[in-house]
């Protein structure tokens, strides 16, 4: 160090300073002679060898987490009891803090309009039905009556973003065959649902105008899911005051076709329900992080009955049946073919409570119904026989 101090006495922060410039000068020489093209292929080779954060499925749109899950093996609804408990259980979860929409019924009537409906011929009249909800939220459901009325009843249930008003080519398909419709658009949708200004004690002024802004109102004491699932079930009591029905179904597509699902597995009155792009196990969307809305992932909901289960509970008991469809080509969510997995392990799970579960595909390169579908379900409805008549208002779970 002594040596050093005598070869530079005083001037070792200069020599530092020398070295530095003399580096920059040199790195300004060299720049030129660089290609940035092999800069960009080190980083892009850097970039490919991180571990990807999302899942990829295979060519025929199968992940290999969904191929290796044992479905059936995920089922522990094993007897009517069984279904009896989990209905109980997902209702105090649902309606925590709330009363039970099976004892209740529309806060207002009005009825004699035809004027939405004006193109669907054959009606004898329309009822609007409000069902006032916590903050504000109002739900309108609509029932078609029509002129010449057999002993049918089903429920329309329309996805996110869109009103019923859309699907009128399908809900004339059950007008037509003599069926009473209730039709239902998602709660902060449509025309007549409400979209309340609340001042959120937490949050702040806040326009609830879609349906996933309704997570942030999640609370311990307060569940949400009750926005979607109160005005099926309050309508249907609604509809059942007074007359009884051979046959009652339920369908929906997309969000829709969750909500049909959700009300099936909790509502026996439900003979046949169709959900149409509406739902996947959770081992698809944990490899596909971006399918479905919120209340499509809740956990704390699936732990009391996931999927598989709830789709067993929508077919339980004697008569019923609960079909999934899935379009494999959706742009939107729930293409591919894993829903191939479950569709060969569920049905003995609904057959040994007494019911039928059919899972079926088809293919739009769009997020739709399609006429073939919307077909296959208005026939399936409108031809089978029961000989039960499920129209009386069910114990509260």
């Amino acid at each position: 160090m002594r040596r050093h101090a005598m070869l530079f006495p005083g001037k070792f922060p200069l020599f530092i300073v020398l070295i530095a410039v003399a580096a920059f000068i040199a790195g300004l020489l060299v720049r030129p002679f660089i290609k940035d093209e092999r800069i960009y292929q080190a980083y892009a080779r850097y970039v490919l060898d991180q571990p990807p954060h999302k899942q990829k499925p295979d060519e025929v749109g199968v992940f290999d987490t969904v191929a290796g899950t044992d479905f059936s093996g995920l089922v522990t609804v094993n007897s009517l009891q069984d279904v009896k408990v989990r209905r109980q259980a997902l209702a105090a979860f649902i309606w925590r803090g709330a009363p039970s929409p099976f004892g209740r019924y529309p806060e207002q009537v009005e009825a004699g309009s035809t004027v939405p409906f004006i193109d669907i011929p054959g009606l004898e009249r329309v009822e609007r039905l409000e069902i006032r909800m916590p903050l504000g939220v109002t739900s309108v459901a609509t029932v078609l009556v029509p002129q010449h009325q057999r002993s049918c009843l089903m429920l329309y249930q329309e996805g996110h973003r869109v009103s019923f008003l859309e699907r009128k080519r399908l809900l004339r398909r059950f007008v037509d065959s003599g069926c009473q419709v209730i039709a239902l658009s998602l709660p902060l949708t449509g025309g007549d649902n409400s979209r309340p200004l609340i001042d959120h004690p937490r949050f702040g002024r806040i326009l609830l105008n879609d349906p996933d802004k309704l997570e942030i109102l999640e609370t311990k004491n307060f569940s949400t899911l009750q926005y979607f699932l109160t005005p099926p079930i309050v309508a249907l009591n609604h509809v059942l005051k007074d007359r009884t029905f051979q046959r009652i179904g339920m369908t929906g597509f997309s969000g829709g076709g969750w909500v049909t699902t959700l009300v099936a597995a909790l509502d026996p009155r439900i003979q046949r329900s169709y959900a149409i792009a509406g739902s996947v196990p959770l081992t698809v969307h944990a490899a596909a992080l971006n399918w479905g809305s919120y209340e499509q992932r809740m956990g704390r909901l699936y732990e009391i009955a996931n999927y598989p289960e709830l789709y067993v509970m929508a077919a339980a008991g004697q008569g019923r049946r609960h079909t999934q469809y899935y379009n494999v080509s959706d742009p939107c969510c729930f293409a591919g073919n894993n829903w191939a997995y479950w569709a060969e392990a569920l049905p003995l799970h609904a057959r040994k409570l007494g019911g039928k579960l059919v899972t079926k595909a088809y293919d739009l390169e769009r997020h739709a119904i399609g006429p073939d579908v919307a077909s296959l379900v208005a026939r399936d409805f409108t031809s089978f026989t029961s000989t039960a008549t499920p129209d009386k208002l069910p114990e509260s779970p």
